[in-house]
């Protein structure tokens, strides 16, 4: 929902009606005070949301709830006052406040009166082209000014107006108000981490032993054989895998001896008997022996032996 609210910049009361009226040219009471709650609120065109007084009373108090809220193309939302009391003016918007093309916020105070007091609580506040928010007096003192925001773009405090976008609570003859601008403590350093200055020399990383001759090579071959740094130890996950051929390397069996032995073996086994009795042999140990046995001695050949 948008919403604008227009003021006419005629006088205040023509001649004819004040003399109808019969009321004073300037009128001297205090102004009223506007709530308005809405979701999105846009002032534009030089449109205004005010409760100032034009006269020598005091301005009224305005307070503003809303989702977000856009000042543009010369709007203004006021809470001043031509002589008197400037009013106070609270802004609470949840998301965006933007200022564009000379949009104003005011609790501006003229003649002897005191500036007003703002406080504005937006997630976040821009302010372009010469967008003002100000609680400024002539001969009073200035007015107070609290900001909560997360972040603001495009303006800052200046002691006095600029061609620029200014926040300011500056007097012309009186004391200078209060700007208070609060906005997260945030180092952006703190999720850094700091680089080393020396940087490594990768000449040292791998020692050069075997010239690159005779079929010299080193290869990096899986996950594995190499730690992480020269003067660490290998770790359990790091697996040294030797592609060496040894088979070759092995001597070679003389087959047909094998072969001659194993047909000895099986030719003269002989047969299993139980034993019936016992001996004692000559290093006076007891042996189980069988009157049948004639197992012959095969590590004991005759001399006659042709098989090996």
């Amino acid at each position: 929902m948008n919403k604008s609210i227009a003021t006419p910049k005629e006088p205040i009361l023509s001649p004819f009606l004040q003399k109808l009226l019969g009321l004073p040219p300037q009128p001297s009471g205090a102004s009223g005070n506007v709530t308005i709650n809405t979701p999105v609120l846009q002032v534009t065109d030089g449109g205004l949301v005010t409760v100032r007084n034009d006269g020598s009373g005091n301005a009224g108090n305005l307070i503003i709830r809303a989702s977000s809220i856009l000042v543009d193309r010369l709007g203004s939302i006021s809470a001043s006052t031509a002589s008197g009391q400037g009013g106070n003016a609270i802004l609470e918007v949840q998301n965006l406040l933007q200022l564009r093309n000379g949009g104003q916020i005011s609790a501006a105070a003229g003649g002897s009166g005191n500036g007003g007091n703002l406080s504005i609580n937006a997630d976040n506040i821009v302010a372009l082209e010469n967008s003002d928010i100000s609680a400024n007096a002539i001969t009073g003192a200035g007015g107070n000014i609290q900001i909560n925001t997360q972040g603001i773009f495009g303006t800052q405090f200046r002691p006095q107006q600029t061609p620029l976008s200014d926040i300011t609570a500056s007097s012309d003859f009186g004391l200078s108000g209060n700007v208070n601008i609060t906005t997260p403590n945030v180092n952006p350093t703190s999720g850094l981490i700091e680089l080393p200055i020396k940087l490594v020399d990768s000449a040292n990383q791998i020692v050069s032993s075997c010239s690159a001759t005779r079929d010299n090579r080193f290869t990096v071959v899986g996950r594995g054989g190499l730690a992480q740094d020269p003067t660490l130890p290998f770790s359990s996950e790091e697996i040294w895998q030797d592609w060496g051929n040894y088979l070759t390397a092995k001597p070679q069996r003389n087959v047909t001896q094998s072969h001659s032995i194993n047909r000895f073996l099986v030719n003269n086994l002989p047969e299993i008997v139980e034993a019936t009795t016992w001996q004692v042999n000559s290093q006076g140990q007891v042996v189980l022996v069988s009157e049948r046995s004639h197992f012959p001695s095969l590590f004991n050949p005759s001399s006659n032996c042709h098989v090996f």
